[in-house]
């Protein structure tokens, strides 16, 4: 009867691998707890509510986006297609872009406005961030 083990049938490198990934996991693992016990002693503060953002000229929906655009020489954002993780551009060429973000950068609110995304975290009642 043959055992199997994780390490039995790996080369050398991966083997090594596996040792440096299990040792990061460990790590970060320790940083993750070590971060909740410092938020949990800091000091009550009172969250900022996320900053509006302005949006200036810019038309809501494509079309004139593209026709600003053209006529400025400059990209210019579809505000119609934001979303909290990507900004499409209109562009003087008549293309269309769009930036995409791995993480949101902003929140819509519930009047349909966009608010930068607030990282800041304050401590609430009962140990709670």
């Amino acid at each position: 009867m043959r055992t199997f083990s994780f390490f039995s049938q790996r080369s050398p490198r991966q083997r090594g691998l596996a040792t440096v990934v299990s040792a990061a996991l460990i790590v970060s693992g320790v940083s993750a707890v070590a971060f909740a016990a410092d938020v949990a002693a800091a000091p009550k503060a009172e969250a900022a509510a996320p900053a509006p953002i302005d949006l200036g000229d810019h038309p809501q929906d494509e079309a004139a986006a593209l026709a600003q655009a053209h006529g400025s020489g400059e990209r210019v954002e579809v505000v119609s297609e934001r979303t909290p993780t990507a900004t499409v551009w209109a562009n003087p060429n008549g293309m269309l872009s769009k930036d995409i973000t791995n993480h949101p950068v902003r929140v819509q609110q519930k009047d349909g406005s966009w608010a930068a995304v607030n990282t800041g975290l304050a401590a609430a009642g009962g140990g709670t961030v």
